[in-house]
């Protein structure tokens, strides 16, 4: 899998990240902090250049997500629900790609699952799984599959009333291997998930 090279250089350069990450939030406001002609057109440039890394990052992340979940096959456990979309900012501000699946037959109680893909420029890469009912109200069988599978793990988030189920990380350094590291854990929660039991 081919990896910008703008986004190789937000894992290996705090300081350009950092920049990036403050370019990308002026992307969309009106005002230039530039005060004169060559300081407008540098920061136009730098302009150019932070939307150019946030659009290599997100198409980055749609790269990820096919090549992990999508290549595991988590759509043929079901049918895809695109209803939400993943807006370049939010995967960019979330620094996450989602995608929600409505199970062809129930799983433990479950008949939607969440499937994300996590990529922090600093730190790596992981995969993320949540589960819901028929109402989207979370089911609580997070641990019980972390229990059953060796490539997962499961964690209380603030965000959510039940653990999360979560990969172990692969690392930005790595990020050559993440697709191939992290396609295993994926094929391993799928499989899983196909069997349809959760014990």
């Amino acid at each position: 899998m081919d990896i910008p090279e703008s986004t190789r250089a937000l894992v290996e350069e705090d300081a350009l990240r950092d920049g990036i990450n403050e370019l990308v939030a002026k992307l969309n406001g009106k005002k230039m902090i530039a005060d004169s002609w060559t300081q407008s057109r540098e920061y136009a440039g730098a302009l150019g250049m932070a939307a150019l890394a946030r659009s290599d990052y997100v198409v980055f992340m749609h790269d990820l997500w096919d090549a992990t979940w999508g290549a595991a096959g988590a759509l043929e456990l079901g049918r895809p629900d695109d209803s939400e979309p993943n807006d370049p900012h939010t995967i960019w501000e979330d620094e996450e790609i989602v995608r929600y699946v409505d199970f062809a037959r129930p799983v433990g109680g479950c008949v939607h699952a969440i499937f994300s893909v996590s990529f922090e420029p600093g730190e790596g890469v992981t995969l993320d799984a949540l589960f819901n009912d028929a109402d989207y109200d979370e089911v609580d069988v997070c641990t019980r599959i972390a229990d059953s599978l060796t490539r997962w793990h499961s964690k209380e988030h603030d965000n959510f009333d039940h653990p999360l189920l979560y990969s172990s990380q692969v690392e930005a350094k790595d990020l050559d291997t993440a697709a191939d590291t992290l396609r295993e854990a994926a094929r391993e929660l799928v499989v899983f998930l196909k069997a349809g039991e959760i014990r």
